[in-house]
């Protein structure tokens, strides 16, 4: 049997038991743990819901009472509107009204309608409204009640709050000396204060409050667009699942007696488990028992069908770590295993040669480059060195042409080096040295120049031949400006193993951007600075850096760092 058909019949099945036996706890854990939970909790914040709101209409009814002391602390006659005393009396009235909200500060509006309809409010506007269109209705349940304080519950009223409902509280107010009445007080507020009792009690993201009247009308709620409308959610008994809004809830709702309304608490489906322990412990149980089946069913699979695999694996850690010489058994039993251990063997055969190849093509290039690199400056750089003793000589000055000329063959017999590609530091700094010498005689200005090198144990180190000389040569051809202040220092140090070469002139110096067009390989400008990196690529893989420093009359700084290598054993043999 293949390896294909031994892992889908193996996982079917596990794939199946173990869904059956989360699909069970799931239900059992919904049905007997979640939403019993849920419903208490929903309940409990109902309730409390009840009291939150109580407690409003209990402070909205306090300072109706304090309203009532303050008309009874004056004298009868400011507050009674006898003739001949009518402002007296409407300025009596209000100040009451005012003291009392000076106190009770959170009631936005308080009004008094008299016996004759007129209206007393600390705003024009508000008792004009009221005496062109009150509801008498409310007039009459006060007068019904002999003095005692009703709470209305919520109420619209066309005349404040733009006819929004508020939470309405109102008295009967009888002068107490001789029951003579003053009128009917109404204190109210809007529905802000409910907006923050929901957002206290909210259980999980997405609850939503509703406060439904006798016809399901939707007073107040979290959801400010539903008001207005008819609740006309579809649900048997309390505490079920019902849909509205197009969505699947769970509804509790509760009678709130001072409102003569219902509160309604609905909670989306898909929140009602995300934070009940109960029901995550039961689905716990119901992964163990699903992975204690699955453990021993991947136990049977492993022997049968990974042990090959993990061979493979080891073989491929073993590539991993740089060791391509391993291969693979090619004697295993399924056939999909044989096939990838025939592949792999096959695929590390190839690698090596492609190494091989890319190794040989690497150092051919290099040896090209560096050719090039020497064709390129040797029949030039004669020709003006030549020029340059000619020229001594015929100014008389032999002894000058005779140094210049010693100087020539010492920088050729460096330069060629025997046909090595590889020298040590020391050799390349001599090198750049005798090159500096040339060109400051045949340049027609002095320029100064500094080699600075604290450790000289380094100097046996490799370095790629003409590695420092190509930015040496930019430095005088295009950064001196031609003074004698003209200067350029070669600094080398060794730090943790690391070398680093700091080549810094005093020079007019360029844009960044120059520098990044001299080390881009599609530039065939500056071949001898883009072929630095590639021999250093060479010598040290990608364990170097070639940074540059530059800005328009400031100068120029390139620094190369690199590992401190040991001397070649092949160093100085012929290529």
């Amino acid at each position: 049997m293949s390896l294909h058909k031994k892992l889908s019949r193996s996982y079917v099945l596990l794939i199946s038991t173990v869904s059956l036996i989360m699909l069970v706890g799931s239900f059992l854990a919904v049905s007997l743990v979640a939403l019993p939970n849920i419903r208490i909790s929903m309940q409990s914040k109902l309730s409390e819901l009840e009291n939150r709101i109580n407690e409003q209409f209990s402070y909205l009814e306090r300072a109706a009472d304090s309203a009532f002391l303050n008309m009874n602390e004056v004298e009868y006659s400011s507050i009674s509107g006898e003739k001949g005393s009518e402002l007296l009396h409407y300025n009596t009235i209000n100040s009451c009204l005012y003291m009392m909200r000076l106190v009770y500060t959170d009631v936005q509006w308080a009004f008094l309608l008299d016996g004759d309809g007129k209206a007393y409010a600390d705003n024009v506007l508000i008792e004009r409204a009221l005496q062109s269109g009150f509801d008498d209705s409310f007039n009459a349940v006060l007068a019904s009640g002999h003095g005692r304080t009703h709470v209305f519950g919520l109420q619209s009223i066309p005349s404040i709050n733009g006819g929004a409902p508020v939470l309405l509280v109102g008295k009967d107010i009888h002068y107490v000396f001789n029951i003579k009445s003053i009128g009917y007080l109404y204190v109210a507020v809007d529905t802000t204060a409910l907006d923050t009792l929901y957002k206290e009690e909210m259980l999980y993201d997405g609850q939503q409050i509703y406060i439904c009247d006798q016809n399901e009308t939707i007073l107040s709620s979290t959801d400010v667009s539903s008001i207005g409308f008819v609740f006309d959610a579809k649900s048997g008994k309390n505490g079920s699942l019902v849909r509205y809004d197009g969505r699947t809830w769970l509804c509790q709702r509760q009678y709130v007696d001072s409102l003569d309304a219902d509160i309604v608490m609905l909670i989306p489906a898909g929140e009602l488990f995300k934070t009940n322990n109960l029901y995550i412990l039961v689905l716990i149980i119901a992964f163990i028992n699903g992975f204690i089946f699955a453990f021993f069913e991947s136990s049977r699979i492993t022997r049968s069908i990974l042990a090959p695999l993990h061979r493979l694996s080891d073989a491929m850690n073993e590539v991993r770590s740089g060791n391509i010489s391993v291969r693979c058994g090619e004697e295993e039993e399924d056939r999909e295993i044989r096939l990838l251990a025939i592949s792999f063997n096959h695929m590390l055969e190839r690698i090596g040669q492609l190494i091989e190849s890319v190794k040989q093509k690497q150092q051919e290039k290099a040896s090209i480059e560096l050719t090039l690199q020497q064709n390129k400056i040797q029949p030039h750089f004669l020709y003006n060195s030549l020029n340059t003793v000619s020229a001594l000589c015929q100014m008389g000055q032999l002894n000058e042409a005779s140094h210049a000329a010693q100087l020539i063959a010492q920088y050729y017999r460096a330069v060629l080096s025997g046909g090595r590609d590889i020298v040590t530091l020391g050799e390349e700094l001599h090198n750049v040295e005798l090159y500096l010498q040339i060109i400051r005689v045949s340049c027609s200005h002095s320029f100064h120049y500094r080699l600075i090198c604290d450790n000289k144990s380094i100097f046996n180190c490799p370095i790629p031949k003409l590695t420092l000389q190509p930015f040496v040569e930019n430095a005088v051809k295009h950064g001196f400006r031609g003074l004698e202040e003209d200067e350029i220092s070669i600094t080398v140090n060794e730090e943790n193993r690391y070398i680093s070469i700091v080549i810094e002139d005093n020079g007019i110096g360029a844009e960044e951007k120059v520098f990044a067009d001299a080390l881009d390989e599609r530039n065939p400008e500056h071949f001898g600075i883009k072929s630095v990196g590639n021999r250093m690529q060479l010598l040290c893989g990608e364990d170097y850096s070639l940074t540059t420093q530059s800005r328009p009359g400031t100068g120029t700084k390139i620094t190369l760092r690199y590992p401190a290598l040991d001397l070649p054993a092949d160093i100085g043999a012929e290529r």
